[in-house]
């Protein structure tokens, strides 16, 4: 649905999985993050950047999503120096997945 630009529908996808616990503690983390990314599309950078804190080690695709959503807020943010270390983070994190 996000690929889609159905945001609303994916929107209460992820959240009802998230409220039902759908997927156990792995899932949680990525419907958090596609939540954040969700945010950022609609322009709530400062959730979509809460969205990145997970506390904890990311699964490779995890960490893979997680840098592509820190590129395109420092993108969106016109932060050449965010820009520059998510870009380090997004290199390495295609190299572990």
């Amino acid at each position: 649905a996000v690929q889609c630009g159905e945001l609303a529908v994916a929107q209460s996808v992820l959240e009802r999985a998230t409220n039902a616990g759908l997927g156990g503690c792995g899932a949680a983390v990525r419907h958090r993050l596609l939540l954040g990314w969700i945010a950022m599309y609609r322009g709530a950078h400062a959730t979509a950047r809460a969205a990145l804190d997970v506390g904890r080690a990311l699964e490779p695709r995890d960490e893979l999503l997680a840098a592509a959503l820190e590129v395109a807020l420092a993108r969106r943010a016109g932060d050449p120096a965010a820009l520059m270390t998510g870009w380090a983070r997004a290199r390495e994190a295609i190299v572990q997945h």
